[in-house]
């Protein structure tokens, strides 16, 4: 009982002194239980950790594009895209679902997977992938027919033309 005693208090004074923190949720994983710096640490800036329930085993993946939470998710083995799309707070308003990518490394060798995340949602029998571990999945946004800075361009020389205009016809004498 005195070296168990003497163990959890050591392990204590690491995780209070050291750069470890306990993870409940990775307590069957890789590191087990343990996460170094720059790993999963809650919900702090662009990494995530969801599925946070004991013994599940965690595995990460990349998400970004047109999403509300777009970066590193961890999330236990098994999930699918639509689940870690909910997981991420859903797509954006310009979310392209019908482009989705999912980058994969299996071996020596890359896959993209093409997905098309609307007929999941409307076509029964359509499933939606189960996730990889280390898989890079990529929400397309949709691209306007003119861009932000074209339309302030246009809208600055409009302007620009009009006071001229404005100068020109307050110039002319009246008749």
């Amino acid at each position: 009982m005195k070296k168990l005693t003497a163990l959890l208090t050591l392990v204590s004074l690491l995780v209070q002194l050291g750069p470890f923190r306990i993870a409940p949720a990775l307590a069957a994983g890789p590191t087990g239980g343990l996460l170094l710096p720059g790993e999963a640490s809650g919900s702090t800036g662009s990494e995530f950790v969801s599925g946070n329930y004991p013994g599940a085993i965690l595995m990460p993946v990349n998400l970004w594009g047109a999403v509300i939470k777009p970066g590193i998710h961890h999330v236990p083995t098994q999930t699918d895209l639509v689940t870690l799309l909910s997981l991420a707070g859903g797509p954006t308003g310009e979310a392209r679902l019908d482009r989705i990518s999912i980058k994969r490394r299996s071996g020596s060798q890359e896959q993209i997977l093409r997905v098309d995340a609307e007929d999941i949602l409307d076509e029964p029998g359509v499933r939606s992938p189960v996730l990889e571990a280390n898989d890079i999945i990529i929400v397309p946004r949709d691209q306007p027919t003119v861009s932000n800075n074209t339309m302030s361009t246009v809208s600055f020389l409009g302007s620009i033309l009009g006071i001229i205009l404005a100068g020109y016809a307050l110039s002319r004498p009246a008749r």
